[in-house]
């Protein structure tokens, strides 16, 4: 049974917000108004099970790292190189593997896309497996991919492109790390909508993967029936590669007010050059309409003045899902403004963002094709190599389906540190 003192807390916390309301219409601040009303008219049991998980935020952060010495399971690991867990993922889905050769007409279990250089040239052709040097020390493979949370696939998004068995992790968990190695060597990955921390932890250390893991404050997933637990952000590395230095954790702010959306920062030390790099990973509020534009730059505007507190002057890797096209707010902000630090990965390879990140056709609605997915880097301190082309053969019509495992398209670039 929740404290009175818990209760109380809403109850000033909503006066707090009848407040603010009054006085930005008093001041002809309507979409700021707007926004207070939307994070005030959340239900009570919502407002209460956020400041509960507030509470215990830091205890249900999960951390799992090949050189933690007091994590006992570290020490029945079964390694495997990529290609083993490649062969090991054909094997869990009952595929063969997919010839080198131009002849072949085995069709993959998953598209896959070429790495495309910063002039353009192709790196890798499809159904091959494309895979650049980052060995020499001079610059990191970087992920970022929204894996579609199981529970919010099955309850929620209504997807006439995959049945409700197909949505299960039992059955997408191996081609979610078959795009992984497909792409390898992957030094780090940022993934959104996360409710298999421990499962992916489970098969990602046998390639010598740590991970961190922070859940949203009030995961819709916790109310969804057969769920395996809220859904949130996290970060794996090869610990061969990096050394985690420190980590944390912020609930992004809305006009001082706390959301429902996290940031979930990791420093590292890039083991063969010793430089220092700090990776952000977040998911920004979901949802159209112009006040849900406004609701997202608020959270975009807290994001990065927390993250160059975090980082300094430090090499800044900023990965998401913003929900937010290129024309919005909150991506203006973040890379256009003239205090602006960061700068798009994939504009800087290609020119332009992609054309799609997403493609999308739910039950009794129209298909959506939108960029919403984003790399972003501190510009003084990388050059973009390469990046991961959206294009496919196989990408034929809109994700999840058989070929791919989730609503979003990872984003994977290889970065090399400018020295200064």
């Amino acid at each position: 049974m929740l404290s009175p003192s818990i209760y109380s807390v809403c109850n000033q916390l909503h006066n707090i917000l009848d407040q603010d309301i009054k006085l930005s219409l008093q001041l002809n601040n309507r979409r700021k108004s707007l926004v207070l009303q939307m994070i005030r008219d959340g239900n009570t049991q919502s407002f209460i099970n956020a400041i509960e998980s507030a509470v215990e935020y830091k205890k249900v952060i999960h951390r799992s790292s090949s050189g933690d010495e007091n994590n006992n399971n570290n020490k029945t690991i079964n390694r495997c190189t990529d290609e083993q867990m490649r062969q090991l993922c054909y094997a869990k889905l009952n595929a063969s593997p997919v010839d080198s050769s131009p002849t072949t007409t085995t069709t993959p279990p998953i598209l896959t896309r070429n790495m495309i250089d910063i002039i353009g040239k192709d790196i890798g052709q499809d159904i091959n497996y494309p895979s650049i040097d980052t060995s020499n020390g001079d610059g990191l493979r970087i992920m970022s991919w929204n894996i579609c949370s199981e529970a919010l696939a099955i309850n929620y998004d209504r997807f006439e492109t995959l049945p409700e068995d197909q949505l299960r992790w039992s059955s997408r968990i191996w081609k979610i790390v078959l795009e992984i190695v497909n792409y390898s060597t992957i030094d780090v990955i940022c993934m959104q909508e996360v409710d298999c921390f421990d499962y992916l932890i489970s098969i990602l250390s046998q390639l010598g993967y740590g991970g961190i893991f922070v859940p949203k404050p009030d995961s819709p997933c916790n109310y969804m029936a057969n769920n395996s637990g809220p859904d949130g952000c996290a970060i794996f590395w090869r610990t061969d590669r990096l050394d985690l230095i420190k980590y944390s954790k912020r609930i992004l702010r809305v006009y001082s007010y706390k959301t429902n959306q996290v940031v979930l920062t990791a420093t590292f030390k890039h083991r063969l050059s010793g430089r220092y790099v700090c990776i952000a990973n977040t998911h920004l509020k979901a949802r159209r309409g112009p006040i849900l534009s406004a609701y997202r730059n608020e959270q975009g505007k807290d994001l990065l003045k927390y993250l160059l507190k975090k980082s300094k002057h430090m090499p800044l890797v900023v990965c998401g899902d913003f929900n937010a096209e290129p024309q919005e707010q909150v991506y203006r902000h973040l890379t256009s403004t003239t205090s602006s630090v960061l700068s798009s990965v994939y504009r800087q390879a290609l020119g332009s963002e992609p054309a799609f990140t997403t493609w999308t056709k739910r039950q009794g609605e129209r298909q959506l094709k939108k960029t919403l997915d984003y790399i972003f880097v501190r510009k003084d301190c990388f050059s973009v190599k390469s990046v991961l082309s959206v294009d496919s053969k196989l990408l034929t019509k809109p994700i999840p389906n058989p070929w791919y495992p989730s609503d979003h398209l990872s984003l994977v670039t290889e970065l090399t540190f400018i020295d200064k």
